[in-house]
């Protein structure tokens, strides 16, 4: 049974899927750009203590590039990152393989980013959260359009792909860039997610 935090998150990916869907953005699609935006946020994380591990986006193209940006210059800096990354080859290129700036409105991708993404420390969070966000979304995807989210529809083998599977630094680049691509490439270490458990 999730706890009132994982319902308050996934209530919260909800609302703005709503929002976002009244806009005219698929489920699918809003799916995919809550993809790219968590492995950023992630990716950033990974950076910090108790992980500390070297960058992989990079500077200017990262999570803070964001947070500092507002209006049409987010909305730009945003569709620029969308379009550097790929670029960057590897799985880093994989992840973002034809990925493509889809909300239109600046205020709107400011508030997700902020309200959404930004607050919550996704990289020591059970990785059921993340997996209820994207299973919820995917199925409302499926009901959309269920040849078009078939491709990534398998909810119960993403959960549990993101619950078990830990890197220690090295890229593969035999994922496809779906949701559970960016969870699982960004989740700690069984050892860094202990160490980080019990503060030392």
């Amino acid at each position: 049974m999730p706890d009132n935090h994982t319902r308050q998150i996934v209530n919260k990916a909800w609302s703005f899927a709503h929002l976002l869907r009244d806009d005219g953005l698929s489920y699918m699609a809003y799916t995919e750009q809550i993809t790219f935006l968590l492995f950023l946020k992630m990716a950033h994380q990974r950076t910090q203590p108790p992980w500390n591990r070297a960058p992989v986006v990079p500077d200017g193209l990262d999570w803070p590039s964001l947070l500092a940006r507002d209006g049409e210059e987010l909305e730009t800096h945003y569709r620029r990152i969308l379009t550097e990354l790929p670029k960057q080859g590897r799985m880093l290129g994989e992840i973002f393989k034809k990925a493509r700036q889809e909300i239109q409105n600046p205020a709107t991708l400011k508030r997700l980013i902020v309200d959404l993404i930004d607050p919550e420390d996704w990289m020591s969070m059970h990785a059921d959260v993340k997996g209820d966000i994207y299973e919820g979304l995917l199925a409302k995807s499926a009901q959309e359009s269920p040849k078009g989210a078939g491709q990534y529809f398998t909810p119960r083998t993403c959960k549990g792909s993101a619950r078990t599977s830990h890197l220690s630094g090295r890229e593969s680049t035999a994922w496809p860039a779906t949701p559970a691509t960016a969870s699982r490439w960004c989740s700690p270490t069984r050892r860094s997610a202990r160490r980080a458990a019990s503060g030392s």
